[in-house]
């Protein structure tokens, strides 16, 4: 995989979308091992797992849009707006106040992949 070009202009953005991916990454993580800490039986276990899991094929995503992989920022737009939807439900529903942050995280994630994946949509058909 050739490595990324990041004296483009599109090299802040794509900065943007991966590191907001890392940082989504590592709070799946960190909420994925304070489920399984909780113990609160094998549902409970089942999906710290999964959370587990997830970060770590979002850590894997993101590494693969630092190494250019051009399809990879496609998939980071779409798990961050997925992200998003998750963030603000979940915030309105518990009352938690940091998953406004997580929500802001994931725009900003979404917006920066989103510019990226136009950029290079643009490039593709000059």
């Amino acid at each position: 995989m050739p490595e990324l070009d990041l004296s483009s202009n599109n090299a802040t953005s794509r900065r943007v979308a991966i590191g907001g991916t890392w940082i989504t990454a590592v709070v799946f993580l960190v909420v994925g091992v304070g489920s399984l800490l909780v113990d609160h039986g094998i549902f409970s276990a089942g999906i710290a797992v999964v959370l587990i899991l997830y970060a770590a094929a979002l850590g894997g995503l993101a590494w693969l849009a630092q190494k250019g992989l051009g399809l990879a920022i496609g998939l980071i737009a779409a798990a961050a707006v997925l992200h998003v939807m998750v963030a603000v439900s979940t915030a309105r529903g518990s009352g938690e106040w940091w998953l406004w942050i997580f929500a802001v995280v994931a725009a900003a994630t979404a917006l920066a992949a989103g510019k990226v994946h136009l950029d290079e949509l643009k490039q593709a058909g000059a």
